[in-house]
């Protein structure tokens, strides 16, 4: 993202998308109510870097 020579410092950064499928649960042979479920989530990080 930012890089700056002189100081020797770099800054980055990175997004990613993912797919969680998570299977229902079972008790007694009888499905929960509510249980598993898909979600999308994001995450992100930051890195600030001295070389």
């Amino acid at each position: 993202m930012y890089t700056n020579a002189k100081a020797k410092f770099r800054f980055d950064g990175a997004m990613e998308a993912n797919c969680l499928e998570l299977g229902g649960d079972v008790a007694d042979g009888v499905d929960e109510h509510a249980t598993g479920e898909k979600m999308l989530y994001l995450q992100h990080s930051f890195l600030g870097l001295i070389y």
